[in-house]
């Protein structure tokens, strides 16, 4: 068995190199706009805002749960918000901090769904609008 190991992997980097080389020839194609579904081009925009939105909507919404969970102690110096608590402060509670988190998903998918709501309803020929392409 030990003998076929430095045999298979002399192969297999062969095989490997000789099949790249192959590739190098080839230039990449970019993508077509008719080569997607319009469906799958407009789940892939949701992802990428949903996604890009997640870290500020996590901020935001730790943020304005600390400050209200500030307000409601009386304004407790442990409960105080995130940049401004004390060592020995008080944590959150499992159940707190996944009440942020599914708040966070939920409004960063809410604001997916807006914009995919505001991009289906745009016009289809966007150079129509206060823009001429005629040059004469």
């Amino acid at each position: 068995m030990k003998r076929f190991l430095p045999a298979f992997c002399l192969l297999f980097f062969l095989g490997n190199w000789v099949w790249t080389e192959d590739l190098k020839t080839k230039d990449p194609v970019p993508y077509a706009p008719e080569e997607f579904p319009s469906w799958a081009r407009a789940l892939r925009r949701g992802e990428i805002v949903a996604l890009g939105l997640f870290p500020f909507v996590f901020l935001f919404s730790s943020l304005a749960y600390d400050t209200f969970r500030f307000a409601a102690s009386g304004g407790n110096p442990n409960y105080a918000p995130g940049p401004f608590q004390n060592p020995g402060a008080a944590p959150l509670s499992q159940q707190e901090r996944m009440g942020v988190l599914v708040v966070s998903v939920s409004v960063s998918a809410l604001l997916a769904f807006v914009d995919y709501i505001i991009e289906t309803k745009k016009p289809i020929d966007r150079r129509s609008h206060g823009h001429s392409t005629d040059t004469n």
